[in-house]
């Protein structure tokens, strides 16, 4: 098999957000995992698609492999050379090779300089032309990404969006590079132009023989660019594939709710979206085991377990909130309205209930029991306590053990505990709820 130009192994990027000296010395030690333990590969002349929710790690992920922002652990290795263990004079030379294409094209172009400057700035940084010959080749760079060879004369904030990031596109190919990381280069711009700037990057991918990481949230824009497609969730990569492997069953259950809310050019059109409960938890303490256990609706149900999906799902989340929760308010939200001294165990159990979409009793005896001590401890404000009655019978293999990547076929790996053999039939309980 041909060797990926660019292999990366278990990168770190953390952000300390430690409050200061005292913090420090107390060892209060607080750590955003903006990303952990990333492994990723990408081959001659492919487009690799980075997808995700906003602030899981995608952008970081990005400029943590061209070292913009140094990685806390990790390797990234480009043609079997370790980036992050070069020196600053080494990794400027290889920097030719490697460039990045900015979200923002309006914040990523020094307003102070004229478009000419911008894009002949590489050529000036590693001597690449200078003189008649630098001119020459600043017209020619404008003319191939659609821009006029008149154009070097104007100020960025004289552009459209468009046009804007035609010229970080033809900054970035100043200095003929091998690699581009694009980093949500559309994201900005309004759809016809989101086109025209696609199909530009795919002329030049097939004319200078680059290769993209392309990274987006918009899953429509990924399918059309990428030959393969990395999911990223809270940090950790959970699904990659080729484009039509991910956008296809099986998928991870994250990446499947991701799908499932691309809409379809009919106004007619109703699609069944998935809808997550809950919200991205805080990368300061990222959930124990599968990181998306905590708003997954295929959730495994513990040994002896039985019931609804959808019921287990939101008995879950009422466990979790009693997890996070630090007061009978925070564990229900309606109580907003009246006087949680007051409320009586019958009302909080009425409360409960609503809030969670839960049934007036659970299906499975067991829970029901524990669900209701859980209720007691409650009326009680003993947050612990409840959590306590709820500690064994609510408990998800999910939240044990983190998943490992699994080969589900032609290189198409999930890292999801329902690819596992030993939850074949937690698979097929799923499959069989979704007919």
């Amino acid at each position: 098999m041909t060797e990926p130009i660019i292999r990366v192994e278990g990168l770190r990027k953390y952000y300390d957000t430690t409050g200061g000296f005292v913090d420090r010395l107390l060892g209060n030690e607080q750590l955003v995992k903006a990303v952990d333990g990333v492994d990723l590969e990408l081959y001659e002349g492919e487009t690799l698609g980075i997808v995700g929710e906003s602030g899981c790690g995608k952008t970081s992920l990005g400029r943590a492999m061209l070292r913009l922002i140094e990685p806390t652990d990790g390797s990234v290795y480009y043609h079997g050379e370790d980036l992050t263990e070069l020196s600053s004079r080494k990794l400027r030379a290889v920097r030719k090779d490697l460039q990045y294409i900015f979200q923002d094209p309006l914040s990523s172009l020094n307003p102070r300089m004229t478009v000419g400057d911008i894009v002949g700035e590489p050529l000036d940084i590693h001597g690449l032309a200078s003189g008649a010959e630098r001119n020459e080749r600043i017209y020619e760079l404008l003319d191939v990404v659609g821009l006029s060879p008149s154009h070097a004369d104007r100020y960025p904030h004289e552009f459209s969006g468009g046009q804007r990031q035609r010229i970080g596109i033809a900054r970035a190919l100043a200095v003929d590079p091998e690699v581009i990381v694009c980093d949500e280069p559309v994201s900005a711009l309004d759809v016809s132009v989101q086109a025209q700037i696609l199909n530009l990057l795919e002329d030049l991918q097939e004319e200078f023989g680059l290769s993209y990481i392309f990274i987006a949230h918009d899953l429509s824009v990924v399918e059309h660019i990428s030959d393969r497609v990395a999911v990223m969730y809270l940090g950790e990569i959970v699904e990659t594939g080729t484009t039509e492997e991910v956008y296809q069953p099986p998928n991870h259950p994250y990446a499947e709710a991701l799908l499932s809310a691309i809409p379809e050019p009919d106004p007619l059109w109703d699609g069944d979206q998935i809808l997550l409960s809950g919200s991205v938890p805080s990368p300061l303490d990222p959930p124990s085991g599968c990181r998306f256990h905590s708003r997954c609706p295929k959730i495994i149900q513990p040994d002896g377990v039985d019931v609804d999906p959808s019921e287990w799902r939101s008995a879950m989340n009422f466990k979790h909130r009693i997890d996070d929760g630090s007061s009978v308010e925070a564990v229900v939200a309606r109580t907003r309205d009246e006087d949680p001294a007051e409320v009586s165990r019958e009302r909080l159990d009425t409360l409960v209930r609503s809030e969670f979409d839960l049934p007036d009793r659970l299906s499975d005896p067991d829970l029901e029991t524990a669900f209701s001590e859980a209720i007691d401890a409650v009326h009680d404000d003993d947050l612990d306590a409840a959590a306590d009655a709820l500690a064994d019978r609510f408990r998800s293999p999910c939240e044990a053990e983190p998943p490992d990547a699994i080969d589900v076929g032609g290189g198409h790996r999930i890292a999801c505990h329902l690819q596992d053999e030993q939850y074949a039939d937690e698979r097929l309980r799923h499959a069989d709820h979704a007919d």
